[in-house]
């Protein structure tokens, strides 16, 4: 078995680094095993194709490396992102079986509005993930996130070493000693540290003998240290960490989002009691009110007081400890059982053999996924689709029915009309209520009526005013009528 892991984690290069040790351990367990590592970016993604398509058909090549393509060679993913692009561009020209692996759960509405390439990500992976042959993830969370995408999903978490966890936390607590909360995270939006900030700052304010100690680093931790105040560590990234863990009191995650969360199971693996947002396998292996307190993210009011219940009770600090610590160890997978069925996980992974076929009916549900979350393109589908029926009846009742082209007119924009209020209540805008729909209609017609109004006006304005050629001023005024009518709709009848 010959595997290409397909990556943008740099380490995967630097010895001695963990991703680097996973990777050696993967070299263990099959006959050969080759790395692509790219920038993080659609553009380097592109460029690594074209590379590897130059290539002969019959020919895989990485570097100075070249083996035949067969069912015996696999190409793993680490996300459906970047590296899925080169992925499904290689199976596409190979024929090769694809993998791919899934850390964060980017179905998560704070994943894709966090920003517009993690916008742009959700639906590539749409479109990359029902193409793959097997998909990897690290919690159930993200399984049942993607389960329809694609049902041949393997949960395996990653795996933490029992006997790496050293220096259990002491039970014992003295009298009068400062409460220190611990975070340990990258300084990254999707953290959302922010939050756990605001929430001590009140906690710091009615219990000035607490603490907040955050370890990690990342583009966010200059804004961070600006709104900090006093009683706020940033230790950056340390070696010691469970040292940290040991020595801290309350631990504290307020992710956006998350695959899984490492972090916590090395805090639960030192007796630590939680305070957690929903994400990862927060509200599953650790249960809300039993192994940690589980927020909805964001909710600054639910983090304060979650703190306060654990920083007033040290019973319920050692009870929910003990709890998570439990919890934590049930949950965790050895590095051996990892490894073994990783293999198999890559073993198993076939071609699918309507490859084709997939291709076409995932382009168009992706057509339909980009039009059913986006109630823009709703409402331009709607618009679109009663001008043309307006145009359809005007043939049919003036051409076919020989009717006076005049109230052929009248009569095609009242049936219009109608798709139109209809088609913009019901699909558009989801508004499934008939109480009032005489009404609704009434102010629709209204809208309608204002838009033409208002259509004279700026046609005259551009035109006459202005000076600007009459098609280019429709098209502006179009532009603007649009948006008019857009907020009207939203704000003022299918509210």
């Amino acid at each position: 078995m010959r595997v290409i892991f397909i990556s943008t984690d740099k380490k995967i290069l630097e010895p001695g680094s963990a991703v680097a040790g996973r990777f050696e351990d993967y070299k263990k367990l099959f006959d050969e095993v080759h790395a692509v590592v790219l920038n993080r970016n659609i553009f380097s993604a592109y460029k690594t194709v074209k590379k590897l398509f130059r290539i002969s058909d019959s020919r895989l090549a990485v570097g100075q490396v070249g083996f035949r393509a067969s069912r015996e060679v696999v190409i793993s993913g680490q996300d459906p992102f970047e590296t899925g692009i080169v992925g499904i561009m290689l199976k596409l020209k190979f024929g090769v079986p694809l993998q791919i692996q899934l850390h964060t759960d980017f179905n998560n509405k704070y994943f894709l509005l966090s920003t517009p390439l993690n916008f742009a990500r959700f639906f590539l992976a749409h479109l990359i993930l029902p193409l793959a042959d097997s998909v990897r993830v690290v919690s159930e969370r993200v399984k049942r996130s993607i389960v329809e995408l694609n049902p041949n999903i393997t949960v395996l978490p990653i795996y933490i070493e029992k006997s790496e966890i050293r220096n259990p936390k002491s039970e014992t607590n003295a009298e009068n000693k400062k409460i220190t909360i611990l975070a340990v995270a990258r300084l990254e939006k999707e953290k959302d540290l922010e939050t756990a900030i605001k929430a001590f700052k009140i906690i710091n304010r009615k219990y000035p003998n607490t603490e907040f100690v955050i370890v990690g680093d990342g583009r966010e931790r200059k804004k961070l240290e600006k709104i900090a105040g006093k009683n706020v560590k940033f230790l950056g990234w340390r070696d010691d960490i469970y040292n940290l863990y040991t020595q801290a009191d309350i631990y504290i995650s307020t992710s956006l989002f998350e695959g899984y969360g490492m972090s916590m199971v090395e805090a639960a693996s030192v007796k630590m009691p939680m305070v957690l947002s929903n994400a990862g396998i927060a509200g599953e292996v650790f249960e809300d009110g039993i192994s940690a307190l589980v927020c909805k993210p964001k909710d600054i009011n639910c983090f304060t007081s979650a703190l306060e219940k654990l920083i007033k009770d040290e019973n319920l600090r050692l009870q929910m400890g003990e709890s998570s610590y439990t919890a934590a160890m049930t949950s965790v997978i050895s590095k051996e059982t990892y490894l073994n069925r990783f293999k198999e996980m890559i073993v198993n992974t076939t071609p699918k053999s309507d490859l084709g076929r997939s291709v076409f009916v995932r382009m168009c549900r992706f057509a339909a996924l980009i039009i059913e979350r986006n109630r823009v393109l709703r409402f331009i589908l709607a618009g679109g689709t009663s001008a043309l029926s307006q145009i359809a009846v005007l043939y049919l009742f003036t051409d076919l029915l020989g009717i006076w082209y005049l109230y052929s007119s009248i009569l095609s924009f009242i049936i219009a009309l109608f798709i139109s209020f209809v088609l913009q209540k019901s699909w558009a805008f989801r508004d499934r209520k008939m109480a009032g729909v005489h009404l609704q209609f009434i102010k629709y017609a209204l809208v309608i009526f204002i838009g033409l109004l208002l259509n004279t006006a700026l046609m005259y304005f551009f035109v006459d005013i202005v000076g600007i050629w009459y098609i280019l001023s429709q098209i502006i005024t179009g532009a603007i009528i649009a948006v008019f009518n857009f907020l009207s709709y939203r704000k003022y009848i299918f509210k």
